[in-house]
């Protein structure tokens, strides 16, 4: 009867002791030394007494005990590949973080062998044996924090302060920065024109002394805003507008023009009020995307705008000396209308630029005159040799890069002549390489490392790639709680990927390897029914020269293609999925225009979490909801594309 009895008991435990074989299952495969030291001796794992079990029974639920349905004979994998009866002991070492059970001198005991490679243990009540597993990396730090959570100490909570002060004055510097950098550009903008209408207008005073009647209008304008240099800590600026601001002043009262040229002293400001104007940056970025042949075009377009100011201020010079007692201008001049003043002196200074008229200039009237014309030779010579580099240096770096495109083209091309492939990817890797050829590079994070001290280089990476992953609500929650964490992720784990326009950054079926986060540009995305690959008929295609039917075929098989399922804006994400389980591509994606993109792949994260414990149970959270949320998509539903996952309260 003893025995009946002890046979009905371990009946109604099969449904307790497979769950608590679970997990033994992945205690024992995390360390496999210890558990594999007994086995070495006898062939047998060590016996545990029934009363282990029963002092952990009445932590179980309910629902583990009839959920599953077990028959009563239900059979466990053993280590000789055969099937043996389930009893009630399950043999494994004592549990790190439980307390050991009383001692019981009932003993009876089974073999059982721990096979790290039982999945079928792993699988969830629901019984999707086909769904999606999550990495094994965040089930052993699930299985970490659920121990810790366990010997955590209620009493140990460390409160911190609430910086509410130092918010409030955080939001009022903000404001005041933001009210600034709205009217700094307004400012930037009207303080330019003045100066750029003073480089055309001073000059001019030779011809005309009277053109003063914007006199007033420049001096409130310079009077109101010579604080602001200081307020930079510009002294030598503000200095400078203090003595012309006296100047334009004194000006004003005695109606005598003193020194307006000096004025043009402004000119000086105008780098650093191009830079307020935010023109720079968008000029220097263009500028930079350019092929060499625009920049070339820019470079002397900017060289024939300063060769043109240089000439105009020496037009007004030539007429200035000359009006001299005993100069060229003559009464039969003074007579013209300022346009023809202004035209005879212009082909006065041209004449006199070239230095074969060096004798000639040095028999001219006036010493003023004769000093002019040297100034005006050796200013010349100066400017046509630098005009010259610049010109001479853009149209070598053309010629090298033509040089590197058609290297590069005759590679490709011997390449394939050996080894034929259709004629629509033939021209796709020589357009690749014309656009990649023609631009300038742009740096990677990792160049930028080596030129930025370490303090610079941390706050850079965190202050231009947080605001990346703002779309990303668990994400960039979690980064905002976590400075260390945000960090750290950042600095290590994220990684910069320029692509040009018209480049295709994966296929389906392709295996995934990083998460891909836009930042700038736009990429186009179709699903794998929508791009599927057409083997190529005949190798003798790729041979052909471009005739009107390849071409043909070529535009067909773009338009076929379609509209694409989704595009892609900074901020939107592909392949989420490869975070949390293993993921193949399920389409393509293309790049409409230049586009850098952000990768984040699984070991950097799990590197990442593992030095940060604090982030580790909201993530391993949003992973298994995750993988809940992807097992509920039915198959053809499966796609690179963000999915709708529910986010744990913050609470």
């Amino acid at each position: 009867m003893g025995e009946q009895e002890r046979s009905d008991e371990t009946l109604t435990l099969q449904g307790v002791l497979l769950d608590i074989e679970r997990l033994i299952v992945k205690l024992v495969a995390q360390r496999a030394d210890s558990a594999e030291q007994p086995l070495s001796g006898s062939g047998q794992v060590p016996v545990r007494r029934a009363t282990d079990f029963k002092a952990k029974e009445h932590q179980l639920s309910q629902s583990c005990l009839s959920s599953d349905g077990f028959e009563d004979e239900a059979e466990v994998y053993s280590s000789d590949k055969s099937f043996l009866p389930l009893v009630p002991q399950v043999v494994s070492p004592p549990h790190p973080c439980l307390p050991e059970p009383p001692q019981s001198e009932t003993r009876f005991s089974r073999q059982v062998s721990f096979q790290p490679a039982m999945h079928y243990l792993d699988i969830d009540r629901d019984g999707s044996a086909d769904g999606f597993d999550m990495h094994m990396g965040w089930r052993n730090i699930g299985d970490r924090s659920s121990c810790r959570s366990n010997r955590r100490n209620a009493s140990m909570n460390l409160v911190l302060p609430s910086p509410t002060a130092l918010r409030a004055a955080t939001k009022k510097e903000k404001h005041y920065v933001k009210y600034m950098m709205k009217w700094r550009p307004a400012f930037a903008c009207l303080a330019s024109s003045l100066i750029l209408h003073d480089c055309v207008m001073v000059p001019l005073l030779a011809l005309d002394p009277r053109g003063a009647g914007d006199l007033l209008f420049k001096l409130l304008f310079w009077a109101v805003t010579l604080p602001i240099p200081f307020w930079h800590g510009a002294t030598s600026i503000a200095v400078l507008d203090a003595v012309l601001v006296g100047l334009l002043f004194f000006e004003l009262l005695s109606g005598i023009t003193l020194l307006r040229g000096v004025q043009l002293l402004r000119v000086l400001r105008l780098a650093q009020l191009f830079k307020f104007t935010g023109f720079r940056r968008m000029a220097s970025r263009w500028m930079h995307q350019s092929s060499r042949e625009v920049r070339a075009l820019v470079n002397i377009l900017a060289t024939l705008c300063l060769t043109a100011f240089f000439l105009h201020v020496l037009t007004c010079l030539w007429f200035s000396c000359g009006s001299l007692p005993n100069g060229w201008v003559d009464e039969e001049v003074r007579q013209l209308p300022k346009q023809d003043q202004y035209q005879r002196s212009l082909e006065l200074a041209l004449s006199r630029l070239h230095p074969s008229r060096l004798a000639e200039n040095m028999m001219m009237n006036t010493q003023l005159e004769r000093m002019l014309s040297l100034l005006a030779t050796g200013s010349a010579i100066l400017c046509g040799a630098v005009f010259t580099s610049i010109v001479t240096n853009d149209l070598s770096d053309i010629r090298r890069t033509h040089r590197e495109q058609r290297e590069a083209q005759n590679k490709v091309s011997d390449f394939l002549t050996i080894y034929p492939v259709s004629w629509e990817l033939e021209l796709q890797m020589k357009e690749y390489l014309y656009r990649n050829m023609c631009k300038v590079e742009l740096p990677c994070k990792q160049d930028l490392s080596c030129m930025l001290p370490d303090f610079m280089y941390r706050e850079l990476c965190r202050e231009a790639l947080t605001p990346v992953w703002a779309k990303h609500t668990f994400l960039h929650g979690l980064m905002m709680r976590h400075r260390s964490f945000q960090y750290d992720l950042c600095i290590q784990c994220l990684l910069d990927w320029n692509v040009g326009a018209h480049e295709t950054l994966f296929s389906a079926g392709t295996k995934c390897d990083s998460m891909l986060m836009l930042s700038h540009g736009s990429v186009e995305y179709r699903t794998m029914d929508l791009c599927q690959v057409q083997p190529v008929e005949s190798p003798k295609r790729s041979r052909e020269v471009l005739t009107l039917t390849s071409f043909v075929q070529t535009r067909m098989s773009k338009e076929a293609e379609g509209d694409p399922d989704a595009v892609l804006h900074p901020g939107d994400w592909l392949a989420e999925a490869c975070l949390w389980v293993h993921w193949q591509f399920m389409g393509k994606a293309r790049s409409r225009s230049p586009s850098a993109l952000i990768c984040l792949s699984y070991q950097k994260l799990l590197a990442a979490v593992n030095l940060h414990k604090e982030a580790s149970s909201d993530l391993i959270l949003y992973a298994r909801r995750f993988v809940a949320a992807l097992n509920d998509l039915p198959e053809d539903d499966l796609t690179d594309l963000p999915i709708d996952v529910d986010l744990p309260d913050e609470s």
